[in-house]
């Protein structure tokens, strides 16, 4: 509970002491990881008995409705569809600055939680923080990953982290380079591993799983098809395992499809190129054996948590967060080198070693039901907050 002073523009204001917490969750994205992370974040919040919440969506986000039918006070807005409408809503920004700070005002708001970055989000921080509350981000990414730069990446980024009290990150990364790139202060950073998603269905596994022996192994690419993700390292991996033993490939995603060229046709591989709406995720992860991550660098993956509550153990390249994802022998396997020949070696110790799949299926449920379960990483951040609302703005 609340045990120090509150600040508000650097003046001592008063003791919160038992208080409760007043606490704004803020997403504005429209689709993707940060929506699912922000609708079981606020499901966890909306329990306890310790938070005055208050929420903050985009009307375009894919699970608006679920969300916002949790029956929680806040502020809703309609960003965009697409270029025309962004255009058009950005005009809208000096009256949503408004409202947004006006909601702060009025329900007395501690401590704003943004989620994830939004192109809109450097025009409301600074709102946020002239009508007294403190901002709390969610920092993704550090550095944009090669091939997703935009024109100003940066000194956006700079404006969001000028306008902010404290950082979460999700990998200690992500925390050295936010620390080495940006100069952030360290003592107003922390790290919370990437909750687990689970999704309806199938729900989180109870049992782990074993390797089938009825049919070849499925290996499965989730996600974005980018430069980064080595969708290269992973045809030529597939390519060498094929040579040894039956094993089958999907990939599933939208992106760029040229990457996956030298796939198409091949036997065993099914290509599966769109985007996957929400319904179809769960039912698409549990018909897999093995996750593979063949990235060339990551900051972290809500691929791997989201595999680990159906029991799925990871096998990742040795890069960025993805080291602190994977827990070697125990939810998977790190390759020893970042190229295609270590990749498939690593596949095929797994593959050819039922005894080990099996303990690391059991260690991602262990992982997805304590340090990774959204309750849990709720606390978190609620406690996490609380100290950003106890000490002076930035």
């Amino acid at each position: 509970m609340f045990s120090d002073t509150l600040f508000r523009d650097g003046q001592e204001v008063s003791q919160l002491g038992e208080r409760r917490l007043n606490l704004l969750v803020w997403c504005w994205g429209r689709r993707g990881g940060s929506v699912r992370l922000t609708h079981d974040l606020v499901k966890s919040l909306r329990a306890r008995d310790d938070v005055d919440l208050s929420v903050s969506l985009s009307r375009q986000s894919e699970l608006f409705y679920e969300t916002s039918e949790l029956g929680l006070p806040g502020f809703h807005v309609d960003t965009y569809t697409g270029i025309g409408s962004a255009l058009v809503n950005s005009l809208r920004l000096p009256i949503l600055r408004a409202r947004m700070a006006r909601l702060v005002r009025e329900r007395n708001i501690h401590v704003v939680l943004c989620v994830m970055r939004h192109p809109w989000s450097s025009v409301v921080f600074p709102a946020f923080r002239e009508a007294g509350a403190r901002v709390l981000m969610e920092l993704h990414d550090a550095e944009p990953h090669p091939g997703e730069s935009y024109p100003f990446w940066q000194q956006h980024l700079a404006m969001d982290l000028a306008a902010t009290d404290g950082l979460v990150v999700l990998s200690e990364h992500v925390r050295r380079a936010a620390l080495a790139t940006h100069n952030y202060p360290a003592d107003r950073i922390w790290t919370v591993p990437h909750a687990g998603f689970v999704f309806d269905p199938p729900a989180r596994r109870e049992s782990p799983r074993s390797l089938p022996t009825d049919r070849p192994p499925r290996l499965l690419f989730f996600g974005r098809l980018l430069e980064y993700k080595g969708l290269d390292l992973l045809a030529k991996a597939y390519r060498l395992l094929r040579g040894r033993r039956e094993v089958e490939l999907r990939i599933v995603g939208t992106g760029r499809s040229a990457l996956v060229g030298g796939l198409h046709g091949k036997p065993g591989v099914t290509l599966d190129l769109r985007w996957i709406p929400e319904r179809e995720i769960g039912p698409i992860l549990n018909e897999a054996d093995l996750i593979v991550a063949p990235y060339r660098e990551a900051s972290q993956s809500g691929v791997i948590p989201a595999a680990y509550s159906l029991g799925l153990p990871v096998v990742a390249m040795p890069v960025g967060g993805l080291v602190e994802q994977v827990e070697h022998g125990r939810t998977g396997l790190i390759a020893g080198q970042t190229n295609a020949e270590s990749f498939a070696a690593t596949v095929e110790m797994l593959l050819d070693n039922p005894g080990l799949y099996r303990t690391c299926s059991e260690g991602a449920l262990n992982a997805s039901r304590t340090t990774l379960d959204a309750d849990r990483v709720a606390g978190r951040l609620c406690d996490i907050a609380r100290q950003v609302a106890a000490i002076p703005p930035r």
